[in-house]
């Protein structure tokens, strides 16, 4: 990750997302983006739906349903090529939603919301 954000992001201006998810939040965890200075979106307790790669990861599921991977290269190339054949329009649209997610959860206070 942090190779790709100085990249990406060379002036330092970024902050990870992630949910609540017990291994993204055990102290080991939290410890080493403390100790990285890694920057880390608050988030709500009840809600880890907000995050759009939930969508991308269903998208992605559905299209290599019917590829069976032998070996750990053919995993990753299997889902290489899933990743790299999404369509950019999708990506936008989950990107542009960011804000309705965020209201509705805003108006459900925190808890499920559709998204």
């Amino acid at each position: 990750m942090i190779p790709s954000v100085r990249r990406l992001f060379p002036e330092g201006d970024w902050i990870f997302q992630q949910d609540n998810d017990p291994k993204h939040t055990a102290l080991s965890v939290r410890a080493l983006f403390r100790d990285m200075a890694i920057p880390v979106l608050p988030w709500p307790s009840y809600s880890p739906d907000l995050n759009p790669i939930e969508n991308l990861w269903s998208v992605l599921d559905y299209k290599l349903r019917k590829r069976r991977p032998q070996n750990k290269e053919q995993l990753f190339q299997a889902l290489s090529d899933g990743w790299n054949a999404l369509d950019r329009d999708l990506l936008t649209q989950l990107v542009d939603s960011m804000p309705r997610r965020i209201q509705a959860v805003i108006d459900k206070d925190g808890y499920p919301t559709k998204y």
